[in-house]
């Protein structure tokens, strides 16, 4: 009786997430992040997406829509891999999961000094304020606009500083879980895009 049981159980849930595929879509509303501790001004380096509305991490899901622009000033608590960001100009908070403990991946996401509009070319500050790739950009510029790959060549990025990114020429963005990627190469020994896939405007 308790096998067949359960397996109705089952066959109902089943049938219910079929049915109504939007149940499984419901997220339950968070509390906004706390500020951990003493805060400290820094400034976006690269455009940092924004999942679920507080969310930043070092995977960089690309299906969200939303990103704190280059430059953006911000208030910097807690660590040494977890920290809070809070935007001084509407009070608004985001949790920020780098990957690894340590100031040298923390830079992967914020600056102590904010970078200006003319650390880029001119062509490539349209493609940065959208948060595409263009063929050409340089790896800075592709950084900015997109911010840090999940995986470059075959691997993650979560341990890895800046620099050492920046040493592949293959770098790759996941859109989510299971959806479609964004990859950028660059040309081998040099400092530009030779070609996209995936990218969408």
């Amino acid at each position: 009786m308790f096998p067949r049981f359960w397996g109705l159980i089952l066959l109902l849930a089943a049938t219910s997430c079929n049915t109504f595929p939007e149940l499984s879509a419901i997220r339950l509303p968070r509390d906004p992040p706390k500020p951990l501790g003493a805060e400290r001004t820094v400034f976006a380096c690269c455009n940092l997406r924004v999942l679920d509305e507080t969310e930043i991490t070092w995977r960089n899901w690309q299906s969200v829509d939303e990103f704190l622009p280059v430059g953006t000033e911000l208030l910097l608590s807690g660590g040494p891999r977890e920290y809070v960001l809070r935007d001084p100009r509407n009070g608004r908070t985001f949790n920020l999961d780098i990957g690894a403990p340590g100031d040298d991946f923390l830079e992967k996401f914020v600056v102590s000094s904010p970078r200006s509009s003319g650390d880029f070319s001119p062509e490539a500050r349209e493609a940065i304020e959208k948060g595409v790739a263009r063929i050409g950009m340089t790896r800075r510029e592709i950084y900015a606009a997109l911010g840090p790959p999940h995986m470059v060549g075959d691997y993650d990025t979560d341990a890895m500083t800046l620099e050492q990114i920046e040493n592949f020429d293959t770098w790759v963005w996941r859109r989510g879980t299971f959806a479609e990627k964004i990859v950028v190469r660059f040309s081998p020994g040099m400092n530009l895009v030779l070609e996209t896939e995936g990218v969408h405007e």
